[in-house]
């Protein structure tokens, strides 16, 4: 766990559902740009798209030191979202499991929705760039894990928008946790797009 920043155990953070228990400490600082995040696309769009998943190397694959490799893939999975004209922010960070030493990625991003230019499968394209665009291997499925199969709409004025804004904060906030964070001093565990 890094000490240097600053940890909370409560399951609301400024009044929004977070993983945190006593087990779990997520950091504040990533709770802080996610919460902006979200709500600067919801008030930027009346209707977004929640995605966000996990990607892992397969077994045989050295992680390299660097995130360069996953930052390809998600600026080639972003490019593919902005070509069809839709607005996004997306956060990210770099986790290592306690029995499985092996790196793997966290990310969430919010799409806007536009209904003239439907937004592509998110979970498709991620296993489609992960697979074969990033590794060049074939599909492998546990090397993409959804955390809320393939999204989830937040539509502003909508009946029920604030407790689906508030599902996927708390979905996104596993991205905060603190216990499963590398302790590589080479490679930064947390980034996020600019607003």
């Amino acid at each position: 766990m890094n000490c240097f920043h600053t940890l909370t155990y409560e399951r609301l953070y400024k009044g929004l559902p977070t993983i945190a228990n006593s087990d779990v400490p997520l950091r504040v600082d990533i709770l802080d740009r996610l919460g902006l995040l979200f709500r600067c696309m919801v008030d930027r769009h009346h209707e977004s798209l929640f995605f966000g998943c996990d990607v892992s190397f397969p077994r045989n694959v050295v992680c390299p030191p660097g995130n360069c490799l996953f930052l390809y893939f998600l600026q080639r999975f972003a490019g593919v979202l902005r070509s069809s004209g839709s607005d996004l922010v997306y956060a990210w960070s770099r986790d290592q499991g306690r029995e499985d030493t092996r790196q793997r990625y966290g990310f969430v991003v919010l799409v806007q929705q536009n209904p003239m230019q439907p937004t592509p499968g998110c979970l498709n394209l991620a296993e489609a760039l992960w697979h074969g665009h990033t590794l060049g291997v074939a599909g492998n499925a546990e090397l993409v894990t959804p955390f809320a199969g393939d999204g989830i709409v937040i539509c502003r004025d909508q009946p029920g928008w604030e407790m689906a804004s508030a599902q996927c904060y708390e979905i996104a906030s596993r991205l905060a946790r603190s216990d499963t964070k590398t302790m590589a001093t080479d490679a930064n565990s947390f980034g996020s797009s600019r607003i």
